[in-house]
């Protein structure tokens, strides 16, 4: 019956995304736009001093805007509920809270991811007029790419979740994404950080989100190299459940 229940607000949030098609064109332009930035002015930069393709950068970068663009703004939605004072009437109803509002944005989620995800690599492709994959490594790229989307979820949850303590949770969001950005390699693949760095940094869920599985373009990486980043963006979602279902019956004990 749960489950049942789950599945139809999947599908549902699916069927309200694609009411709500022109917010991911929106998305859709505004990811063309960056892509294009950053193809058109490496096109004028010496990148001599790194053994990355030109091509392989705007891979890179496609990959990550790919996953950072699918997550949506969940911290938005839960501030919204407190804001309104309308939390209480959530609680009434018969589900985890937590799993509900997990599951309809993992539903919002794969729809821009869909759309997203084929705008990106298409552009990468025209532009490059290259398909650095292998049918292996693409079929690893969208497993761990929807993986990331899902934790990425899970921490814009978190911070939603913030609202019990904070009437604004704004400030916390613009330190997750900075964090976000910089641990995870947005624009820089990780491979060009100091090597001292490359030991935490698989100990972080920012590493899963973006530049872990992305920069995995550089290299040939062995089988066991993909179960590795796999199993940690599994171990992580996991954890970040857990934490905001304890993180969430704390707010509520007050």
């Amino acid at each position: 019956m749960a489950r049942n229940k789950y599945k139809a607000l999947f599908f549902y949030a699916i069927k309200k995304s694609a009411r709500a098609f022109p917010a991911t064109c929106g998305l859709l332009l505004f990811l063309f736009v960056c892509l294009f930035v950053f193809a058109h002015v490496w096109e004028y930069v010496d990148m001599s001093f790194i053994s990355i393709k030109k091509s392989e950068l705007l891979y890179y970068i496609a990959l990550n805007e790919w996953v950072l663009l699918s997550i949506p703004f969940i911290h938005f939605d839960i501030h919204q509920l407190f804001k309104k004072n309308t939390l209480t009437s959530r609680l009434l109803l018969p589900i985890s809270f937590v799993n509900k509002e997990l599951t309809e944005a993992i539903g919002k989620a794969f729809f821009h991811f869909i759309f997203l995800g084929i705008g990106a690599l298409s552009f990468a492709a025209l532009w490059t007029g290259s398909f650095p994959f292998t049918l292996f490594s693409f079929s690893f790229i969208l497993i761990t790419s929807f993986l990331a989307t899902i934790l990425g979820t899970l921490l814009y949850m978190t911070v939603g979740i913030f609202s019990f303590w904070f009437e604004e949770i704004l400030p916390i969001f613009f330190l997750l994404q900075q964090l976000l950005f910089l641990f995870g390699g947005l624009l820089l693949p990780l491979a060009l950080y100091p090597k001292w760095t490359h030991i935490f940094f698989p100990f972080l869920p920012f590493y899963y989100i973006l530049g872990g599985r992305s920069q995995l373009l550089f290299v040939d990486p062995q089988p066991l190299t993909y179960l590795l980043v796999i199993g940690g963006v599994s171990i992580w979602i996991v954890l970040m459940k857990k934490f905001n279902t304890f993180l969430f019956q704390r707010g509520l004990k007050g």
